[in-house]
C-alpha cells in the first residue's frame, strides 16, 4: 500500500500522528474520535471549525480533487497522475531499515537516527514504494514534507481549497511509516488523498507524559516524543534516558531531572 497525504498550512488546528498495537494496555481505536463536521464552506469555515479551536475531521473535503479519484483506482492510477507533474527534481528521500518496522526515530543511543536520507526524483521514490509494498518484511521509502510549488508544479492548481485560499501545500507520500508524537508550530489541515493514516492527538498538558527526546537531531525535524504507542514501556525509556545522560557526563540526580541541555529542564516522572 502507498498512503500519500496533503498538508495545507495555516488552518487552526493541528494533528498528531501514530499507529495501534494490540499490545497497548489501552485500546487505541476506543479512544473518542474528533468530531466530525460536514459542508464545511469558506463562509462558515470560521464559525464551524477555527472559532472552536479544537480538531476536527472534514467529510468530503477533498472527494472532487483528480488525486483522490486517481488514487480510488489504484496505486498504478495515483502513480501515474503524479509522474504528469513531476520535473524530476532532487528532493530528500528517507529509507528506513526493516528493523525499524517503518518507525522514524533516534537510534539506540540517542546519538542519531535510525534511517537513511538521500537524494532522488520523486519517480525514484515512487518506483521503491511499489516495489517495497508486497513485501511483509522489507525497507520503507518515504516523502516527507515536500513543498508541492517545488516538486510537483501544476499540481497545487487542482487543489481547490476554498477555506484557505493563498495556501502552500505540502506532500507526503511512502509505505506504512510511524512517526512519534510531535508538535507542529503550524496550524494545519491534513488531507489523506490515498491509504490509510491515523492521528493520535494530546492535550498541551500531556507534555509531562510524552518525555521529550533530544532537541538536537529530531528525526522528523519537531521535537518528539520517546514514547512508543504501540507498546510503551516508562522503565524503558528511564534507562535510555539515564546511560545517555551518563554518555554526556549530565547531571543525574534522585528526582530524574536533566540539570544540562539540550534537554534542560524536564523533569521525568515516574
Amino acid at each position: 500500500m502507498i498512503a500519500l497525504g496533503l498538508m495545507l498550512l495555516d488552518i487552526h488546528f493541528v494533528l498528531k500522528m501514530n499507529q495501534p498495537t494490540q499490545k497497548n494496555k489501552y485500546q487505541l481505536e476506543a479512544l473518542p474520535s474528533p468530531r466530525e463536521v460536514f459542508d464545511v464552506t469558506a463562509e462558515n469555515f470560521a464559525q464551524k471549525v477555527m472559532s472552536t479551536y479544537l480538531p476536527a475531521v472534514l467529510k468530503g473535503f477533498a472527494k472532487h480533487w483528480p488525486i483522490v479519484e486517481a488514487a480510488g483506482q489504484s496505486n498504478k492510477a495515483l502513480v501515474d497522475y503524479l509522474s504528469q507533474f513531476d520535473q524530476a527534481q532532487s528532493l530528500p528521500v528517507i529509507v528506513l531499515p526493516k528493523e525499524t518496522k517503518g518507525r522514524m526515530f533516534y537510534d539506540a543511543a540517542l546519538t542519531g537516527v535510525n534511517f537513511q536520507q538521500t537524494q532522488g526524483t520523486l519517480q525514484q521514490a515512487l518506483a521503491n514504494m511499489q516495489r517495497y509494498k508486497s513485501r511483509l518484511a522489507s525497507d520503507s521509502v518515504c516523502v516527507q514534507s515536500a513543498r508541492i510549488e517545488e516538486t510537483l508544479p501544476g499540481l497545487g492548481s487542482q487543489l481547490d481549497n476554498p477555506l484557505l485560499p493563498g495556501s502552500h501545500p505540502y506532500i507526503w507520500v511512502g509505505n506504512p511509516i510511524i512517526v512519534a508524537a510531535h508538535f507542529d508550530e503550524a496550524h494545519n489541515i491534513a488531507v489523506v488523498t490515498a491509504g490509510k493514516r491515523r492521528f493520535t492527538l494530546f492535550p498541551p498538558q500531556q507534555i509531562k507524559n510524552l518525555y521529550i527526546g533530544p532537541l538536537d537531531f529530531p528525526p522528523a525535524g519537531q521535537p518528539i516524543s520517546l514514547v512508543d504507542l504501540r507498546a510503551s514501556d516508562l522503565q524503558n525509556i528511564l534507562i535510555i534516558l539515564r546511560r545517555f545522560a551518563q554518555d554526556y557526563q549530565w547531571n543525574w540526580n534522585p528526582v530524574m531531572r536533566f540539570t544540562s541541555p539540550p534537554l534542560g529542564g524536564i523533569t521525568l516522572n515516574q
